[in-house]
């Protein structure tokens, strides 16, 4: 095969409109994982919001890759060992808060298998909860 890897956008590229994998794909994505290709999930969504669809996958079994928060983290799924992360240091947390809290932007930061925000009756808070199936937790 003359590919190793494929990477691949999730939401509204490799997922539907309902956010769900067609059955054709997901044979054509295994059958290549079969012959060697490693897929990589890239998406802007947490780690935990992207597992699901790897699983579904077989990434654990092939040797995929997860490529969460735009680039900021990338996971291992055979060992689910993080390769690589890139977060925002503590001290810059309070100055983005600040630049915000007025302008009507919902806030948010995960935790495990939850969003943390101080508006969790916001629409794309709840769009967000419903995408990666994450519970919120307000504050």
């Amino acid at each position: 095969m003359k590919y190793k890897v494929l990477v691949l956008d999730l939401d509204g590229t490799l997922t539907n409109s309902k956010k769900k994998i067609t059955d054709y794909t997901k044979k054509i994505l295994l059958n290549l994982q079969k012959k060697g290709v490693h897929i990589v999930l890239a998406s802007g969504r947490p780690e935990y919001g992207i597992w699901p669809i790897a699983r579904e996958l077989e990434l654990e079994k092939y040797g995929g890759y997860i490529l969460a928060f735009n680039g900021g983290k990338i996971v291992e799924c055979s060992t689910k060992k993080t390769i690589f992360e890139r977060t925002i240091e503590y001290s810059y947390v309070q100055e983005i808060y600040e630049q915000v809290k007025d302008k009507k932007v919902a806030l948010l930061t995960y935790e495990s298998d939850s969003l943390i925000t101080e508006t969790p009756k916001d629409f794309y808070v709840e769009k967000e909860s419903f995408i990666n199936k994450m519970k919120i937790k307000g504050v």
